[in-house]
């Protein structure tokens, strides 16, 4: 029979072990036995002195444990007053779990309150007072109160974020009488406005569409070449190319069967590419990039050695190559062709606007003491062959995503003349990404100068909207 003692202080295994024999042993092994009991009564004494001697040791390592801990606490305190940005509020449960994916629970989201998105057309309607937002903010907190706990993850009210395209019924019923006045007291750079072709630009396409082989159509500006590289990606009939760089979109043998990855190769790069990635200074990955600003709000005031949370997986990210590499862009991809569900088109449509939201406020951390609450962010969705391309800005304590834009892409040889207006609008998105670039150029300029003045924080007036995590699992 074997008796064992472990003294496991400071991860040191101290083994005592003893031995009794069994009261069967025969008679010619009594002898030893009572050698052992002799040995036993010895060694028990030595560990009742070892136990008293570990037990005053713990004591001493409690005490300074304790008082570790207190300084620890009192340092994490002194880091959390000192805190600024927008107020970030996690759901209680949220802290112990991860967000709940979108994409993975996309089919439960209830899709009798969700209708075809409408472009969200700027008027001329007077401006919100504060007291017209307090009224909508009001109604908006009451409306939040009753939102089923199944449905808060795919309710855009629940993190204070206002579809403006009508696509969310609730939102719609709840808002529709302040649409207008809402948008009349956006940032003006929300307007989208497509860019028009010279005459030369305008007949080349022309050709280039009508030819029936694009190589025999000679371009002679930059402009020129690009488009006729478009074109020949989205007519190409050769096969040995590699995907991303020759793709036959609209010729090819079922071309409306396609996965998600296939689709975003064939018909999306190829307009992304003959636009925004003819800018230097952006940078743009496709295929599942973790978004840093969802990582960087999951993660804020958390231990990231003990626990480290991803972002959102961007189908589409383009990032400036300056500054602290901000994301500028965001694009989804909602399933290949046909068409995917009309859950899954709403789960990635809300998905980007979260991610244009965790954009916003990362750009309000990194450019303190200055005011960037006006800072407009944009982003585009493609569900089958429907692009369309929204905006997301910040005022009267909430979060605006608006569709700005809807376009097609082609679909077969016979409609290659909708290729231009995807051409133009995507275009028109390129601007919209330079724009954003200038402007964070110079709020990075104004925060330089006025962190050199001396001060260290500048509290901006204007009211910031509360960043609210997603729920966990209901059940």
């Amino acid at each position: 029979m074997h008796y064992c003692y472990f003294d496991y202080r400071f991860c040191n295994f101290n083994i005592f072990i003893f031995y009794a024999s069994d009261a069967n042993d025969e008679k010619d092994q009594t002898s030893d036995v009572e050698d052992d009991d002799q040995g036993l009564v010895i060694q028990s004494v030595h560990l009742n002195i070892i136990q008293e001697e570990n037990a005053k040791q713990d004591e001493v390592n409690n005490e300074n444990m304790s008082d570790s801990s207190s300084s620890v606490a009192e340092e994490m305190t002194n880091v959390f007053l000192v805190e600024g940005g927008p107020e970030i509020r996690e759901e209680q449960e949220d802290m112990s779990e991860e967000e709940d994916n979108l994409d993975e629970r996309a089919e439960e989201a209830d899709v009798s309150v969700l209708k075809e998105p409408c472009i969200s057309h700027i008027g001329e309607a007077p401006s919100m007072s504060n007291e017209d937002w307090a009224v909508i903010m009001t109604k908006i907190e009451q409306y939040r109160k009753k939102i089923p706990a199944s449905q808060r993850l795919f309710d855009p009210l629940h993190y204070y974020i206002v579809d403006h395209s009508e696509r969310h019924g609730p939102t719609t019923k709840l808002l529709d009488k302040h649409f207008p006045s809402m948008r009349g007291s956006l940032s003006k750079e929300i307007n989208f406005s497509l860019p028009v072709l010279s005459g030369k630009d305008a007949e080349v396409f022309d050709m280039l569409v009508m030819a029936d082989n694009v190589e025999d159509i000679q371009a002679e500006t930059l402009k020129d070449r690009i488009v006729k590289k478009l074109m020949s990606k989205v007519t190409s009939y050769n096969n040995y190319v590699i995907i991303c760089t020759s793709v036959d979109a609209v010729s090819m043998r079922n071309h409306n069967m396609m996965s998600e990855m296939e689709h975003t190769a064939r018909n999306i790069m190829p307009f992304i590419d003959a636009t925004a990635g003819q800018q230097q200074r952006f940078q743009i990955y496709y295929g599942e990039k973790s978004l840093r600003a969802t990582a960087m709000r999951r993660n804020k005031g958390g231990d990231p050695t003990k626990r480290a949370r991803t972002g959102y997986k961007v189908d589409v990210l383009i990032e400036l190559d300056s500054l602290w590499k901000p994301t500028i862009g965001c694009g989804e991809v909602s399933g290949g062709l046909p068409r995917c569900s009309i859950s899954k088109e709403w789960a990635d449509t809300l998905k980007l606007a979260l991610e244009l939201r965790d954009v916003w406020a990362l750009a309000q951390d990194e450019l303190e003491g200055v005011d960037a609450t006006k800072l407009v962010v944009w982003g585009f969705i493609v569900v089958e062959r429907k692009l369309r391309i929204y905006a997301l800005v910040a005022a009267g304590g909430l979060f605006h995503f608006l569709l700005i834009s809807q376009t097609s892409i082609p679909s077969s040889v016979d409609d290659l003349w909708s290729a231009q207006v995807a051409y133009l609008t995507m275009m028109a998105f390129q601007e919209k990404l330079e724009t954003t670039m200038k402007v964070l150029c110079d709020l990075n300029r104004q925060k330089v100068m006025f962190l050199r003045s001396g001060y260290k924080r500048k509290f901006v007036q204007e009211k910031q909207p509360v960043i609210v995590g997603s729920p966990k699992r209901y059940i």
